[in-house]
C-alpha cells in the first residue's frame, strides 16, 4: 500500500521535475527533481520483487492454466480499458502541448492508431 501511494506521488511530481515529461508545468522544483531521482531508482524494483513473491505464491495454490486465466482476467481487462479509455486523453495531451497535433480531442481519436508511441506514433 506505501509503494502504491509512493507511486503516486512519484508521477505527481514529474510534472515539476527538471526533466522532459508528457505535461509539464511551467514552474520547475530541483527538490522535484531529486525527489523522482530518488524513487525512480527503487520504485520498480520494488515492484518487480513484490511480484515475484506474490507470483509463487500464486503458483502454490493454483495449476498453471488456472494462474494464466487469472491473469488475463485481472489484468488483460484492465490492459484493454486503459488502453482504449485512459489513454488517448493522456497521448492527445501531450500532443497538444508539445506542438504534435491541432485540433478537438474527436479529430484526435482516428489518429491514435496511427502508428506506436515509442516509435513516433499515438498508439500506447
Amino acid at each position: 500500500m506505501i509503494g502504491t501511494g509512493t507511486v503516486f506521488v512519484f508521477h505527481c511530481a514529474r510534472f515539476f521535475n527538471p526533466e522532459d515529461w508528457h505535461v509539464k508545468n511551467p514552474e520547475k522544483s530541483e527538490a522535484m527533481g531529486v525527489l523522482v531521482g530518488f524513487l525512480v531508482h527503487w520504485l520498480m524494483p520494488l515492484f518487480f520483487i513484490l511480484s515475484a513473491i506474490s507470483f509463487r505464491h500464486a503458483l502454490s495454490r493454483k495449476t498453471n492454466r488456472e494462474y494464466i486465466l487469472d491473469r488475463m482476467c485481472r489484468l488483460g481487462m484492465p490492459l484493454v480499458f486503459g488502453t482504449l479509455v485512459l489513454i488517448p486523453p493522456q497521448v492527445y495531451i501531450e500532443r497538444i502541448t508539445h506542438g504534435g497535433f491541432n485540433g478537438s480531442f474527436i479529430d484526435f481519436l482516428p489518429h491514435y492508431f496511427d502508428g506506436w508511441y515509442g516509435f513516433g506514433g499515438n498508439f500506447a
